[in-house]
């Protein structure tokens, strides 16, 4: 890919001047990012600016340009971009090839198919519990994979994307399925009985999801994989797959690992057991938004003591999930745009969550216990404009003062 490419990344856009329908407020917008975009050097303040108050979902490839530029993917400098995007995929696959296609250490022998993984030569005793035993390896990996799989499965469920077939199939392997029958292998652990000879199954969205967090649980031992990590990651590939921009197409799979990644670095302590306790932990980020409630509301804290509701028993999966698992995807993408966009993300986290808090204040001033928690659960039923409105109303009366 030549910098002489890089228009398209911007002329694409340009076909929301071929719908007369859209709304004279979305043209102007639209207008906006252009000219921002076609800027030498793209200001990041004006794109921040311009997506907190909502990017608009009508112009496709819109929100996805402008995500990778918020998390830092993306080179103010547009002549960067290309060497970026190659770089990154030469990257990737360079995981793939040292995560996902197996070797024997004493002869390399590796098939040419990058999609089998050929265990025929290995001399090594499939209950060797040597760390560097290729099949203790593997034994870990499968465990690693399946954990991960069970939950990428799951992921949001009301909508069918993430099982629908990926076009085109990609080559990179999904280790579930293409490890082949070994009665080695099937003598020591059953429960992967079920992935033998199933190679002619098409890969499906969770699949490429499943790979991505199998090769970041790979490249970051210390933060691993943690339940809840498929749904941080889900909005951003969701958003990249929908993009339409030809432009960026070979690039959805690495794009997305790599921004996914960029985001992990701003709150993966969360993420990590052993911080729980620590100032940077979980427990901390909790004390942090629940005394923020108690400034703002100390009477909807108070009421909280007396029935027996402790801060984490809602603001655990806010927090650690960044709202993610509160509203339907539409709502968090549009929720995102305002989270990526701030220069704080963690601080005006809090104001999000306490927003949804004080939006329902009436209603759970008059509830006990179970349905105080009930309440606090059915977040998808807020006015998302509304619970936006009252977080940045209370972080600049707070924060900007």
């Amino acid at each position: 890919m030549q910098s002489s490419d890089i228009p398209q990344s911007l002329d694409y856009l340009l076909i929301y001047k071929s719908n007369p329908n859209l709304a004279k407020k979305i043209v102007e917008k639209v207008e906006l990012y252009l000219q921002a975009f076609q800027m030498p050097d793209i200001n990041l303040q004006v794109i921040q600016s311009l997506s907190f108050h909502g990017i608009p979902d009508e112009i496709k490839g819109l929100r996805s340009l402008g995500w990778r530029l918020l998390l830092g993917y993306l080179h103010k400098d547009k002549s960067k971009w290309a060497s970026i995007l190659d770089q990154n995929l030469k990257n990737y696959e360079s995981f793939i090839k040292e995560f996902l296609v197996y070797k024997n250490k004493e002869n390399q022998n590796v098939s040419k198919n990058p999609n089998s993984i050929n265990f025929v030569s290995v001399k090594d005793h499939p209950l060797n519990k040597s760390k560097e035993s290729d099949w203790n390896i593997l034994f870990k990996d499968l465990e690693l994979w399946d954990e991960i799989e069970k939950d990428t499965k799951r992921t949001r469920s009301e909508i069918s994307f993430f099982l629908d077939k990926t076009d085109p199939q990609s080559t990179y392997p999904i280790l579930s399925r293409y490890v082949k029958k070994d009665p080695r292998f099937a003598s020591k652990t059953e429960q992967f009985h079920k992935v033998a000879n199933s190679d002619e199954k098409p890969e499906v969205q969770h699949d490429v999801m499943t790979r991505m967090l199998f090769l970041y649980a790979k490249l970051n031992p210390g933060v691993r994989y943690v339940q809840g990590m498929n749904e941080i990651l889900a909005p951003i590939y969701y958003v990249f797959s929908h993009d339409g921009n030809p432009f960026f197409k070979k690039y959805i799979e690495s794009d997305s690992f790599f921004c996914f990644s960029i985001l992990m670095g701003e709150i993966k302590d969360g993420f990590i057991r052993s911080l729980d306790n620590s100032s940077a932990g979980i427990k901390a980020r909790i004390e942090f938004f629940h005394e923020t409630l108690q400034k703002l509301e100390p009477e909807i804290c108070k009421h909280f003591d007396e029935q027996g509701i402790h801060p984490q028993f809602y603001s655990l999966r806010w927090l650690m999930l960044l709202l993610t698992q509160e509203f339907q995807i539409s709502d968090v993408l549009r929720l995102w745009d305002s989270l990526l966009s701030h220069p704080n993300k963690m601080l005006y986290l809090n104001f999000l969550c306490s927003a949804i808090v004080i939006a329902s204040k009436e209603k759970l001033m008059g509830e006990e216990f179970s349905g105080i928690m009930e309440t606090l659960q059915n977040t998808d039923e807020y006015d998302l404009t509304k619970l936006l409105t009252i977080a940045n109303k209370l972080y600049k009366e707070n924060c900007e003062t």
